[in-house]
């Protein structure tokens, strides 16, 4: 027995616009600047946790 979907469900569709600059384009860009100011802080804080970068 299948559990049945709602009337205005379609599995497998896109939900964002085709074309869409946001989603294409300055969501993915987004994510990996926000990646690599992630990865330089923790970069930082391990640095400094060994000594390696001076604080005070």
């Amino acid at each position: 027995m299948s559990t049945p979907n709602p009337p205005d469900h379609r599995p497998h569709t896109r939900r964002a616009p085709t074309q869409s600059m946001l989603y294409d384009r300055i969501l993915p860009l987004l994510f990996i600047v926000l990646g690599l100011v992630m990865t330089t802080l923790i970069v930082i804080a391990a640095a400094v946790l060994l000594g390696l970068i001076q604080y005070r």
